[in-house]
């Protein structure tokens, strides 16, 4: 009986947020509220605030389910950092343009999340996310230059500046491109490579 009470409280809270997913994207965060979210899901408030003190908690865990679907890749022996960002951003570009979860995360963190006292928890929760995309990335790049990948004097943080740059870049210009996004992807890649050419020893793979 307990485990069925644990598989039920698991797909209780699966459903607040999907729900909270739709409020979010149709209010915004700040008119968006907890009965909004239990409406939603086809709770009861109390069922809402048993798994999360508020709608910042929810929405804080709304994004961490998404965030452990793309995670910087850690280093392998079998597969050089060039390939592994590559694919990554790769990923993280055709999944943030495809309907989904990370599609809805995306567009309430650009135009629903407003910044006002209220929310200053969640933005410190982005900012804390920032700073560990940049952990894990210094730390697969780190790596790399101990492989030999990268040149020993480079410097992985402007390295990492410059990644995160242009994959948010193309991540905002995409859609105001007179091109289809089907259209866009090679192009895309050919950019991502010389990008990485710049910084990488010897590049994994040739520009096709």
């Amino acid at each position: 009986m307990a485990r069925k009470t644990a598989e039920e409280s698991l797909k209780t809270r699966e459903r607040i947020l999907d729900a909270a997913e739709q409020v979010f994207a149709g209010k915004g965060l700040s008119r968006a509220g907890m009965a909004d979210i239990a409406a939603a899901a086809g709770v009861s408030r109390g069922a809402v605030y048993g798994h999360y003190r508020n709608k910042q908690a929810v929405f804080m865990s709304m994004c961490d389910r998404v965030w452990e679907l793309f995670p910087i890749p850690a280093p392998r022996p079998d597969a050089s950092a060039y390939d592994l960002l590559l694919d990554s951003a790769m990923n993280f570009l055709r999944q943030s343009h495809s309907p989904g979860t990370l599609h809805n995360i995306l567009e309430i963190l650009t135009y629903k999340c407003e910044h006002t006292q209220e929310n200053a928890p969640i933005l410190q929760y982005l900012r804390d996310r920032h700073e560990k995309v940049r952990v894990d990335l210094r730390s697969l790049l780190t790596n790399a230059r101990q492989k030999g990948e990268l040149a020993p004097a480079l410097d992985i943080d402007l390295m990492i500046f410059v990644i995160q740059s242009v994959v948010n870049g193309i991540y905002t210009l995409m859609p105001f491109s007179n091109q289809s996004l089907d259209s866009q992807w090679g192009l895309i890649e050919k950019g991502l490579r010389q990008v990485f050419d710049a910084f990488f020893v010897t590049p994994a793979r040739p520009v096709i």
